[in-house]
């Protein structure tokens, strides 16, 4: 599950140098050579005698590869948009929760509950 506090995704935020080495992580991650593509059509070229890379949005590269995710079959990977996190629960040696469960989040305002092996968290 991936919660997001914001109602809606806005193209804002920054830039950043897509070099070489990010290039072969996003074609590895997407499973897909041509993956790339799209940034250099949408960003902007940087010269640099070693390898060529590309200023993009970060906007750009989140919607990508949301894109990339959501179309993945065979998943249970949903995106909630507009959630505020009221609590964390973190039990590390899994005692607390059934089964492999390990995190639990409450969302605020509703404490409806989010089980899961493992959170990532991001601003």
């Amino acid at each position: 599950i991936i919660l997001e506090k914001r109602p809606n995704f806005v193209s804002r935020g920054s830039a950043f140098g897509l070099a070489r080495n990010g290039q072969k992580a996003l074609k590895e991650i997407a499973k897909d050579e041509n993956f790339i593509n799209q940034f250099f059509d949408a960003g902007v070229p940087i010269d640099n005698a070693l390898s060529e890379s590309v200023m993009v949005l970060w906007s750009v590269v989140r919607d990508a590869l949301l894109e990339r995710v959501l179309q993945v079959t065979n998943t249970k990977i949903q995106l909630l948009m507009g959630v505020e996190i009221k609590d964390i629960i973190i039990d590390e040696d899994k005692s607390s929760f059934a089964n492999s469960t390990c995190v639990v989040v409450t969302q605020k305002n509703s404490n409806k509950l989010f089980k899961g092996d493992f959170l990532i968290g991001a601003d």
